[in-house]
């Protein structure tokens, strides 16, 4: 697909490589974008299959891992405005059929995300969509596109641990629990 010809699609949620006959044990929702280029799952993809996530916010968890009930906090643009994260993308050959699938790009977060996680999903500049797409942008423009978004850009508040289940479904769910960071 090149961006001339971009579209529209539903995917799954989970990077699948093409030539995995059996359902994965391992589907990454994430990729981590400085690695992504040469990475042997992703760099093909990276290459030549980027696709752009639509999406009004995000959600990450403050503390380590191994903290119980850490709180989570919803992430937005400042004016409300929806975006895109950048993404790469990967036709499996599932025994359903095919069934396109992704995983969203991560990258070292701005001082702002920082304070609750310690990565941030890659938003691409409205003005970077087609570039982002096009197979034939030189790898080293795709990559200065990886980058952190500026501080200013986006607003955080917590939110209740429903946010915390993939379940959970709802406007409720990015609904301020306490004050803004």
């Amino acid at each position: 697909m090149t961006a001339d010809r971009s579209m529209i699609d539903a995917m799954k949620w989970g990077f699948v490589l093409a030539w995995t006959r059996e359902k994965p044990k391992f589907a990454p929702i994430n990729a981590v974008g400085e690695t992504a280029p040469t990475s042997r799952m992703f760099r093909q993809a990276f290459s030549r299959r980027r696709c752009l996530i639509p999406a009004d916010g995000f959600y990450e968890p403050k503390g380590p891992k191994t903290q119980k009930n850490r709180p989570w906090y919803f992430f937005q643009m400042r004016d409300h405005s929806p975006f895109a994260f950048g993404g790469l993308w990967e036709r499996w050959h599932s025994p359903d059929g095919p069934a396109d699938t992704f995983a969203i790009l991560t990258t070292t977060p701005n001082r702002f995300v920082r304070k609750i996680h310690d990565r941030q999903p890659v938003i691409i500049d409205r003005k970077d969509y087609a570039k982002w797409l096009d197979p034939k942008t030189r790898a080293d423009e795709v990559t200065v596109m990886l980058g952190a978004i500026d501080n200013d850009r986006l607003e955080a508040w917590p939110v209740s641990d429903a946010a915390k289940s993939s379940k959970s479904k709802g406007e409720q769910l990015s609904e301020q629990t306490g004050p803004k960071i």
